[in-house]
Order: C-alpha cells, then sequence, then structure tokens
C-alpha cells in the first residue's frame, strides 16, 4: 500500500489507485494519515471532520466512514479501534511523508561522510516524491494545518540543503534560473537570496550579486522593517571585498575538507624582534604545551597603549607556532580602539566560511554560529589570533573551548578571565619593539595566564 499525502491524498494498491468515497471519508483519512501509527479519539475525529457544526449521529457516523474506508482499502486491519478511538497502521515505508524524512536525513549522514554526490541523489529522491502542496485541498482545515505547514517548511528546508549541495558541486550556474523563481515566491527565506547571491557571484556576476542583497533589503525593509541578518551582510562584505573563501569548492569534493584543516589567515609577520627572542620563546613555551581536548584552550593575552607593536608580537608569534597548529591559524582585527568594533557575529561568519563552511550555511543566530565555530575546532590543532580587542565580552564567543586549540590576544586594556591563571607572576620586565615607532616600551609577562601588560619603571634585575 501506497498513502500520498505529499500533494492531494492519494492510496495506491499494487500501483493502482483507489477511489476514496466521500469528502468526509477522505478527510477521515487524512486526519488518520496526519498521525499514523498514532490513535486518535472519536472525538477529535469528529472535530476534525464536521468542526462545530456535529450532527448528533457524529460517532455513529465515523464508524460508518472507518468501516467504508476498510474496504475500500481492502485490508480491515490497516485502521485499528485503539482504546476510544482510531489508528492507521502503516509502515514508513508507505507513506510518502516518512518517506521523505527517512531520505533527507540520509542525504544528511551521506554529507557529513563526505559523499556529496549520493548526498544529492538522495535529496533530489526525496523532493521527487512531492506532487503539490502537503494536503493539497484540504490543508486549511484546523486538524491538518500544522501538519501541512510543518510538512511544507521541511520541503523548503531540504530545497536549501539540496542546493547548498550543488553549490559545493560547482553547479552554480544551473541553479539561477531555480534560485530565481524561489527567491520570488519566498521572499522572506534570507537562506535562498544567499543562494542565489553566491550563485550569481560564481558565475563572474558581482554586480548581479549585489543588486539582488539590495533586492532583499528592500523587500525586507518595506514588509518587515528589518535589516537583512548576519548571514546575508556578511555575504554581501565577503561579495565587495571578493573574499576568497566565495570560490566553488572542487567537484572532487576534498575542497571543504581542505578548508577544515588549512585555513590561513595570519597576515605577514613584520619587524625586528632580535630584541624579543625571550617574550617570543615565552609565548612559544605556554602554547606548544600539548593539552587534552577536554582541557581549557590554552591562551596568552598582550595588552598595551596603541603603536608599541603589539599585533606585530602576537603576529610575529603566530608565524613561529605554525608547526605546533598544523590544521591552521585564524586571524581578526577586532577593532577594538574604535566606535564601529567588529561584532563577534561577523568574525564568526568570516571564520566558518575559512573553516570551509558554505556562506550559505553559515548560521544567521549568533549564539548558533558559535556553537559550530566550537564544534569544528574541537579536537584540532588551530591557533586563534585575535586583534585589538575592546574588552573580554567582545571575545568571549570567539574562543574555543577545546585544549587542542591556543589563543594569542591583543587589547589596549587588560583582559583577564581568559584562560586558567596560576597564583605566580613573573619579575622580569623585557623590551618590546614595534614594526612601526622605534620607540622601545617595556612589557611584564603573567605567568599563569600567559598576559603581556604594560609596566611601568626600570626592569628588574
Amino acid at each position: 500500500m501506497d498513502f500520498g499525502v505529499l500533494g492531494p491524498l492519494t492510496v495506491r494498491r499494487d500501483g493502482v489507485p483507489l477511489e476514496l468515497g466521500t469528502p468526509k471519508g477522505r478527510l477521515l483519512l487524512a486526519v488518520l494519515l496526519s498521525r499514523p501509527g498514532r490513535p486518535i479519539s472519536d472525538d477529535a475525529l469528529v472535530e476534525a471532520v464536521w468542526g462545530g457544526e456535529q450532527p448528533r449521529s457524529a460517532a455513529k457516523n465515523v464508524q460508518t466512514y472507518v468501516h467504508r474506508l476498510r474496504q475500500r482499502l481492502g485490508d480491515p486491519g490497516r485502521i485499528a479501534r485503539e482504546g476510544r478511538g482510531y489508528v492507521l497502521r502503516a509502515d514508513r515505508t508507505e507513506v510518502d511523508a516518512a518517506r521523505f524524512e527517512d531520505l533527507a536525513g540520509a542525504a544528511r549522514t551521506a554529507l557529513t561522510a563526505g559523499e556529496r554526490g549520493r548526498s544529492r541523489r538522495l535529496f533530489e529522491e526525496a523532493l521527487g516524491l512531492w506532487r503539490g502542496p502537503a494536503f493539497a485541498g484540504i490543508a486549511g482545515l484546523p486538524a491538518l494545518g500544522p501538519e501541512a505547514t510543518r510538512l511544507d517548511e521541511l520541503r523548503l528546508g531540504v530545497i536549501e540543503e539540496r542546493v547548498d549541495v550543488d553549490l559545493r558541486l560547482g553547479r552554480h550556474s544551473e541553479l539561477l534560473g531555480e534560485l530565481t523563481a524561489l527567491t520570488m515566491e519566498h521572499p522572506f527565506r534570507e537562506r535562498m537570496w544567499a543562494q542565489l547571491m553566491l550563485a550569481l557571484y560564481r558565475c563572474g556576476r558581482r554586480a548581479d550579486a549585489l543588486q539582488a542583497y539590495l533586492q532583499v533589503r528592500e523587500v525586507l525593509a518595506e514588509e518587515t522593517g528589518l535589516e537583512p541578518g548576519h548571514t546575508l551582510r556578511d555575504l554581501h562584505r565577503a561579495v565587495l571585498g571578493e573574499d576568497p573563501a566565495l570560490d566553488p569548492a572542487v567537484a572532487d569534493g576534498e575542497q571543504g575538507r581542505r578548508n577544515v584543516t588549512g585555513a590561513r589567515m595570519l597576515p605577514p609577520a613584520l619587524g625586528d624582534f632580535s630584541g624579543q627572542r625571550a617574550e617570543l620563546a615565552e609565548i612559544e613555551a605556554r602554547l606548544r604545551t600539548d593539552r587534552a581536548a577536554d582541557d581549557p584552550a590554552a591562551t596568552v593575552t598582550i595588552s598595551g597603549p596603541g603603536g608599541v607593536g603589539k599585533t606585530a608580537l602576537a603576529v610575529q608569534a603566530s608565524h613561529r607556532l605554525r608547526s605546533a597548529y598544523p590544521d591552521g591559524q585564524l586571524f581578526a582585527a577586532l577593532d577594538g580602539a574604535r566606535t564601529q568594533r567588529v561584532s563577534p557575529a561577523t568574525v564568526l561568519g568570516r571564520f566558518l566560511r575559512a573553516l570551509g563552511v558554505p556562506a550559505t550555511a553559515v548560521p544567521d543566530d549568533p549564539q548558533e554560529r558559535t556553537d559550530l565555530y566550537r564544534s569544528m575546532l574541537a579536537e584540532r590543532r588551530i591557533l586563534v589570533v585575535l586583534d585589538d580587542a575592546h574588552d573580554e565580552e567582545q571575545l568571549a564567543p570567539l574562543l574555543p573551548t577545546s585544549g587542542t586549540c591556543g589563543v594569542i590576544a591583543t587589547g589596549r586594556v587588560r583582559l583577564g578571565g581568559l584562560g586558567p591563571r596560576s597564583s605566580t607572576r613573573a619579575t622580569r620586565t623585557a623590551t618590546v619593539r614595534s614594526s612601526g615607532p622605534t620607540e622601545a616600551q617595556r612589557y611584564g609577562f603573567d605567568g599563569g595566564g600567559g598576559e603581556f601588560a604594560q609596566r611601568t619603571g626600570k626592569p628588574k634585575a
């Protein structure tokens, strides 16, 4: 038996469509199919079929409709009496909605395993089950509305997931027509707009990608009064800057894995550090220590006024630490001294794209971005360099939680509380020369938490 609800209600036996009888009998079957395998009470069935205009014989009529449906299905056991209600018994393979969800789940599993071609085929097979809106023609009835809406939303989500796979397979030119139609039909689905922007950009149509952003921004402003979310805003900036992370993934599916284990975002190392060998060695010692994944991430902070060489020292140390963090180095300038500081969500968007997450798959919610970022860094040896932080609050969402990672953070204020500290404090001071100004500045080192902080006075012997 094959029950279909992804479109108009249908039932087939051995491939032959069955006549389901009166509209109320069909509606009764649809309600039972909205919760296959779960009993629905007599009262709920009566309410579903007749609403507020229930005849006195409603309960008896339900029994009659069930009897006729059993006859038409040719299988009396399909609709069974259970307690004070009825249940439709069907395997998941017999209901198209259940098959759709199972195929989509299998497609996600294949994608996680790196089998992009198979994932796409499974997504296509799942979407091929649809013949129209769920419970077409009767979806507006109160008893079916929630389930119909749920299924329709699942379908749109699966379309977006399949498009993401297509983009990762380099099929951007083939998607333009479909995505143009989808964004017109569903103008508030920002993920679809992001996918259209990315496809246009990869087809060499950068101006059209930027125009698409202006279009969705105008739609959202007029209809909802809202600005586009983080994903679209980050993608817009990436298109403006021609971010290399937007380049299409290679067809063999290896690009994503290389990005995850090969993000290289460090700026070039500059400056004369011959007088800071001891400080560089100390930073290296702190960050080369082997730590378990469930330990806190090793953290060094460098603080002091602007122009003294904090960034240069951090970058130089980071280049020296590349061999200790072979899975990648992430770098972000946080503009902590400026009025318009860089938001953690924006930095996370850049980091996730650098780690191989497709631009359209970057979560819009800031907390979801942090969760995904930390899960991708778990058990990988990646160094995160956060330059010119305003305060600890700006840094907090950007800190990895895996002990296999390391962090160097700089700022004009002391950045305490970012990592484990001991009660000891080094008494030695050191000279740090900036790659810009030549004036020497003296710094002290916090041996517990790994913090450089500006000192005054003469160095201790």
